[in-house]
């Protein structure tokens, strides 16, 4: 997903668009021209009620269903899964879900170029309360993922100064391969844990980073925002007072 994030980033911020890169370790990414190298640091911002634990359950969900269609040579489909659990489960139910789940879609796969939807169907595991096939359009291998609905928290500063105070504390180590650093912190909006965005009222508060630039990229809407941002002593971060 880190590359995915920076490929996004890349594309939406023009100064780089032409710009050739490479994956590292401490910058995330540095720029292939040594006159001017930038370095970009990437980190995750998460709500603070986050349940990485579920998400993670959830994401080993699809990636074993995607496994079993690629096992069972499944015409290539665009399948998101809305599930209906929230707590903990054991890896025997998770492969169950998988399982059924897959096989469900198997047996009501739509034709080429068409969509269906499943809603408490007959035979639909009653983890997943929700699956989307759409063959209108699908890539090669087919898209399998899941989305869920929620509360969009709207002043994520709190969360943006940890993050900034984290990464500061290894900027030196960063401008050891880089002239200068970017730090790129993202929100995920694709998933509950990163349903985080800007609110205009805040936008042009100002934070301390020491990095050159620091920039907010909310993933799943596709909107960058360079933060106004300025040095602070020692490497020293501060959160902005409430308007």
């Amino acid at each position: 997903m880190e590359l995915e994030y920076f490929h996004s980033f890349q594309f939406l911020e023009r100064d780089i668009n032409s710009t050739d890169f490479v994956q590292a370790e401490a910058p995330d990414f540095r720029s292939v021209e040594t006159e001017r190298s930038i370095g970009v640091e990437v980190t995750r911002l998460f709500r603070q009620s986050a349940r990485l634990d579920v998400e993670s359950t959830k994401d080993r969900i699809v990636e074993e269903a995607r496994n079993i269609a690629m096992a069972m040579t499944l015409p290539p489909a665009d399948v998101t899964f809305f599930f209906s659990f929230e707590g903990k489960i054991s890896a025997k139910r998770r492969r169950r879900i998988a399982d059924a789940t897959v096989r469900f879609v198997a047996d009501h796969m739509p034709p080429f170029g068409s969509y269906s939807n499943f809603d408490g169907h007959p035979g639909q595991p009653r983890e997943v309360d929700l699956i989307l096939v759409n063959r209108v359009q699908p890539g090669p291998q087919g898209q399998w993922r899941w989305l869920e609905a929620g509360m969009v928290e709207r002043d994520p500063s709190v969360m943006i100064c940890e993050a900034i105070a984290r990464k500061e504390s290894k900027l030196d180590e960063y401008l050891s391969s880089c002239r200068e650093c970017w730090l790129l912190l993202v929100a995920d909006s694709f998933r509950p844990s990163g349903k985080l965005a800007i609110d205009e009222s805040w936008m042009h508060r100002q934070f301390e980073s020491s990095f050159a630039r620091t920039y907010f990229l909310d993933f799943g809407r596709g909107h960058l925002h360079r933060l106004s941002t300025s040095a602070g002593d020692q490497h020293e971060v501060t959160c902005p007072d409430e308007p």
